[in-house]
This record gives C-alpha cells, sequence and structure tokens, in this order.
C-alpha cells in the first residue's frame, strides 16, 4: 500500500517552523498561497533543484510559456544561458 512518507519528510520542517508566523498569515487564501509555496519548495529540494533559481526563471516565463507542465519542478531544467 503506497503511503506519504516522503512528503510528510519534506513538509516536516514547514511544521515545526516558526508557528507563531503562520498564526497571523492574514485569511484562508493566503494561508493557501503559503502552502502552494511551501509545496513548490520542497518539490525543488527533492529534486535537487535551488528553490530561488527556479522560481525566478519560472515567474520570468509564466506569461509566455505555453507548455505548463515543462516548468513543473520534476521536469524543469535551468537554461543553458543562466
Amino acid at each position: 500500500m503506497p503511503d506519504n512518507n516522503r512528503s510528510e519528510n519534506a513538509l516536516r520542517c514547514v511544521v515545526f517552523g516558526p508557528k507563531k508566523e503562520y498564526f497571523f498569515v492574514g485569511n484562508e487564501d493566503a494561508g493557501k498561497n503559503v502552502a502552494g509555496l511551501c509545496s513548490l519548495v520542497a518539490s525543488c529540494e527533492l529534486n535537487g533543484i535551488h528553490p530561488t533559481d527556479y522560481l525566478t526563471c519560472v515567474m520570468s516565463k509564466l506569461s509566455d510559456e505555453s507548455d505548463f507542465d515543462a516548468l513543473l519542478p520534476e521536469r524543469w531544467r535551468p537554461s543553458p544561458d543562466g
């Protein structure tokens, strides 16, 4: 039977992080945004990608990229020109 141990271990640092900071995240939508960002960062780390490099590249390509699947952390590769 499959389990989600790898996912739970990857997000453990978020759960045990500064809980007081998450308490006043603002509202439910802001909490969902933070959860999505944490998930992206954890996915980057699991795939050996520096999260800042990934997010910088992806944010610059969102407006003109038609193949969004290619921007997922498990498929993304840094461009040779930086």
